[in-house]
């Protein structure tokens, strides 16, 4: 199977080569792919999953890194990932671009060990594969362009780019999904974000929402989703926000969420909403990982491994940033009147 993709504003290739992989198709959002045939043109990376298949051996004159970890002018490979047990992975320069082979050789121990007394369908248990094999591969490469990966959901609302960021269980997703609640909302990113001084970029991965929050949400947010035909895991959904993936103007406004007892929304100055974002960063899996990828990238000379502070506060200094706090387990509708207050208004 071969995708043409555009993700983060780049052309992207992506080959699954094994049947057994085919539900990964599943968890590329539609506003990424590209019609059959029509090319991407000079891809900035190609990627190939090689399920049950070994990678070619690192190059003679390569360096050895570590047990796992080969390196050598313009190459790198993992024998083994440890995040995701039976996951090779050997990423070259191509041009301008990166080449990806992913190996992965299925764990049968793990997968139904994790199927069997967690829920989880097998397909699922596969879905980090895309982080390593499409995500972190187009971030590092936006990096090098002077972008900057951040944990946090985009929202476009009311003419406005809304940067929503927490920790998990802080409410980050059920706040973003109530703030597409009429025509022309867009939300660009759940989970990861890019960031430059001019422009928002969202990774486009597909949402999960959990039907415990459905009832929070305002009426009319559900009809402007797209449930995925991928299966249920652990009582959430798998959903297409509108304009998933897309590309909006420089940040106009951060949100911090914390939970509370009532809603609070307090101004941040510049120093403390990065400082903040940056912990929010390093307690978040997904950051932390891609990070952890790109000082192994850097290690081999592919990728730059700093700047990341630096680059968001350059980012976030023409935003105005609060702290808020929203109310457990109470419907949002209420919440929006107040944060459209905030971000039209400037106040706390």
């Amino acid at each position: 199977m071969r995708l043409e993709l555009e993700i983060a504003g780049q052309p992207l290739r992506l080959d699954i080569e094994s049947q057994r992989l085919a539900s990964l198709a599943e968890l590329i959002p539609a506003a990424c792919r590209r019609p059959p045939g029509a090319g991407t043109g000079a891809a900035a990376a190609v990627h190939s999953i090689l399920a049950d298949r070994p990678l070619p051996a690192a190059p003679p004159g390569h360096e050895r890194l570590g047990r796992r970890l080969a390196a050598w002018p313009g190459g790198v490979l993992f024998q083994k990932v440890p995040v995701i047990p039976g996951l090779s992975l050997r990423l070259e320069r191509g041009g301008a671009g990166m080449v990806v082979a992913a190996s992965y050789r299925q764990n049968r121990a793990v997968e139904v060990v994790r199927a069997r007394y967690k829920g989880v369908p097998v397909a699922s248990l596969h879905q980090n594969l895309l982080y390593y094999a499409v995500f972190f591969p187009i971030m590092a490469l936006a990096e090098e362009s002077g972008a900057v990966a951040t944990h946090a959901a985009c929202v476009r609302r009311r003419g406005k780019t809304l940067l929503v960021s927490g920790l998990g269980g802080a409410g980050k997703t059920t706040l973003a999904l109530a703030l597409l609640d009429g025509d022309g909302t867009a939300m660009l990113s759940d989970n990861l974000v890019l960031l430059e001084r001019g422009h928002v970029r969202g990774v486009p991965e597909l949402v999960r929402r959990d039907e415990r929050l459905r009832s929070l949400l305002p009426t009319g947010v559900e009809a402007s989703l797209t449930r995925s035909r991928h299966a249920a895991e652990h009582g959430r959904w798998f959903v297409e926000p509108p304009q998933l993936g897309g590309e909006a103007p420089a940040v106009d406004v951060v949100f911090q969420v914390d939970l509370g007892e009532r809603f609070a929304a307090t101004a941040l100055n510049l120093e403390d909403c990065v400082r903040r974002q940056l912990a929010m960063d390093r307690l978040a899996l997904e950051v932390e990982a891609y990070r952890q990828f790109v000082a192994v990238l850097a290690l081999a000379g592919l990728a730059d491994a700093g700047h990341s502070e630096a680059r968001l506060r350059e980012t976030l200094a023409g935003a105005r940033c609060y702290r808020v706090t929203v109310p457990e387990g109470r419907p949002l509708a209420s919440v929006l009147d107040a944060l459209d207050e905030v971000v039209e208004g400037g106040g706390s």
